[in-house]
């Protein structure tokens, strides 16, 4: 729920569901909106989303706009391993570079002390600077 009352115009209304359809097709950028939504201009974009919770009430229908959460990370941390894995299967010679890279960067970290992976392995409960405290 915004923390501003943000009232869209019947224009905005269209504009959003358009935009929403075209992102659902495969157009995510606003300039792609532009050209394809007759009534849509940059200059209405501009004023748009300077304007007090006009953001907040848009991303309700464009849930990818927010932002990257601390599981989406670690979705990507296991999806880039297991790629990588596979690619060491398949005797990718640029995967067993990385790989060797990865293990030459841990065993640095750890005889200078540094505790930057220890942290990035510690449990949610722990703050690494990802995930956002609430009091």
């Amino acid at each position: 729920m915004p923390d501003i009352e943000f009232i869209a115009t019947k224009e905005q209304e269209m504009i959003r569901s358009s935009a929403r359809a075209l992102y659902d097709s495969g157009y995510c950028l606003v300039g792609e909106w532009v050209k394809r939504i007759p009534s849509f201009t940059m200059q209405n974009w501009s004023v748009w989303e300077r304007t007090a919770g006009f953001m907040e009430w848009w991303i309700e229908v464009f849930p990818e706009h927010n932002g990257v959460t601390l599981s989406d990370l670690k979705a990507l941390e296991f999806e880039a391993g297991r790629a990588l894995l596979q690619a060491l299967h398949e005797g990718d010679m640029s995967a067993t570079k990385i790989v060797l890279q990865m293990v030459k960067s841990a065993k640095d970290a750890q005889q200078i002390g540094d505790k930057s992976m220890d942290e990035w392995f510690d449990p949610p409960t722990v703050s690494n600077g990802w995930e956002i405290e609430c009091n």
